[in-house]
């Protein structure tokens, strides 16, 4: 099996309990995907099953993201979400506003210096950065240049007290950080480059308010040209691949064949047979199509067979699917 799938990842999993969900529905041992979700996150997860298909992912990870956030105005926490630690600090208010908040998620579109959490999936050495943090190591993390295509609210308003518990009851578990009866909230999408952080997002958004911020919710909706609404959760395929062969033809939008998928993301070229049995060995071909790509996907008897270089004015093996 070959393919790639499109999952509504629930909350309370994260990316790597949908794989090994995955590896035994599919009784495939070769997945993997193509951006992480936080445990707290739901949404898009484009998942890569067989060897082949896993060829491509490095080429699916850059893909453009677009995201639905809800954050909590007016505290703080750790790891920059209502998972982590509250800090119990009075933060101000006085200036959350919706224009003051319209304002400053403009000021973010754009190319933006930002720092990833401390508590996150990225390495340090070869660790884990939220596994020294929890061994009690101090960390410095690097920052970074990401791209906000565009960032929209969707909607501003405040919950009571009675309404903040119900919905997050795990905060009882803390305290407060303000002695108020009333808590600003903010939904807003935003279309953002591969790499970016929402929870760095949100808690950049928090300081320049003054006020602080923390992610409480957030659904990823897009990656690159796939949208949620193609997705399917785990119990629907479990499902599927319970009544059916799990083949693209027969499985809807929901199953991307390797050849559909990189159709999709790379200009495509045929070979004829002496250029094939180069490329099989990995020659490099002279490049007689002069389309303005630097990577292109070479077909063979509309088979994939290789995605190739420019270099000049020859096609140089990248990687080989033969």
């Amino acid at each position: 099996m070959n393919c790639f799938l499109l999952i509504n990842k629930p909350k309370g999993l994260t990316s790597f309990d949908v794989i090994f969900k995955l590896r035994k529905i599919l009784n495939e041992k070769s997945i993997g995907h193509a951006g992480t979700l936080d445990k707290i996150a739901t949404g898009l997860l484009l998942v890569a099953v067989g060897k082949q298909a896993l060829k491509l992912l490095e080429f699916l990870i850059g893909l453009d993201k677009v995201y639905e956030a809800e954050m909590i105005l007016g505290m703080e926490s750790d790891t920059y979400d209502i998972t982590g630690k509250i800090k119990n600090e009075k933060l101000k208010l006085e200036n959350v506003t919706m224009e003051n908040l319209l304002h400053i998620l403009q000021s973010f579109e754009g190319k933006i210096e930002q720092i990833p959490p401390k508590f996150s999936a990225l390495k340090i050495n070869g660790k884990r950065a939220s596994d020294r943090v929890r061994a009690g190591e101090e960390i410095q993390m690097k920052s970074r240049i990401v791209k906000i295509f565009k960032i929209e609210s969707i909607e501003y308003g405040i919950w009571n007290m009675e309404s903040f518990i119900k919905k997050f009851p795990n905060l009882l578990n803390f305290d407060i950080p303000h002695p108020i009866c009333s808590i600003p909230y903010s939904l807003f999408t935003v279309h953002c480059s591969s790499g970016t952080y929402i929870r760095s997002l949100i808690h950049d958004i928090g300081q320049k308010l003054g006020c602080g911020a923390v992610m409480s919710n957030l659904r990823r909706t897009k990656i690159g040209i796939f949208t949620i609404n193609q997705a399917v959760t785990l119990e629907k395929l479990e499902e599927i691949v319970r009544n059916t062969t799990l083949q693209p033809s027969v499985s809807g939008e929901q199953v991307i064949s390797i050849d559909e998928m990189v159709q999709k993301i790379f200009l495509k070229i045929d070979l004829n047979k002496v250029e094939f049995d180069r490329i099989k060995v990995g020659k490099e071909i002279l490049d007689r199509f002069t389309l303005n790509a630097t990577l292109i996907a070479g077909f063979f008897e509309s088979k994939l067979v290789s995605i190739l270089k420019k270099d000049h004015n020859s096609l140089k093996v990248y990687k080989n699917f033969v």
